[in-house]
């Protein structure tokens, strides 16, 4: 299949979706969320580090279902869901990216702050009693690249793919 082909045609039936589906919202949400989760919790003691590991185990499960039930039995690589190699020119500018990005959201965070309003929450408050480099290297990475990764490619790359191809959408 060509790289325009897919934009028209996917080899995948409802068996797959209703599969992904099911791993999404029965075992992530039941299993992971409320299980996995509270183990973490209690591991650590620490809402940031159990909520970070929850995400990295989220997307373990993710990308482990949508391997094992949409592309390896039909012999598909990743670039089926859409993951594709940066281009070389690229690598230099996601460092300031980050960078600017990190800038940015502890200025909107202090803004509102100032303002009254908050937007706490158990991982913000663990992130803001245990502040250093090593928790803030935790949130940029569990929120900044694990996470839109895995969603992307899972929610984008998949289930959006499947719909947008049986609905007729462009």
């Amino acid at each position: 299949m060509n790289v325009s082909a897919w934009k028209q045609k996917d080899t995948w039936t409802g068996k797959e979706f209703t599969l992904l589906l099911l791993l999404e919202f029965i075992f992530v949400i039941v299993v992971v969320k409320y299980g996995v989760q509270s183990l973490y919790l209690s591991w650590f003691n620490n809402t940031l580090y159990s909520g970070t590991l929850t995400g990295l185990t989220i997307a373990i499960v993710l990308m482990s279902g949508l391997y094992f039930i949409a592309l390896h039995p039909q012999n598909l690589s990743w670039r089926e869901v859409g993951v594709r190699r940066f281009s070389t020119k690229y690598w230099w500018e996601i460092p300031i990216w980050i960078l600017l990005t990190i800038i940015l959201s502890v200025a909107v965070a202090l803004l509102t702050s100032l303002l009254g309003n908050s937007v706490d929450n158990s991982k913000t408050e663990s992130l803001q009693q245990n502040i250093n480099l090593f928790t803030i290297f935790i949130g940029v990475i569990s929120a900044g690249v694990v996470s839109p990764v895995y969603e992307e490619i899972f929610y984008r790359g998949f289930i959006y793919r499947w719909l947008r191809v049986r609905l007729g959408m462009n």
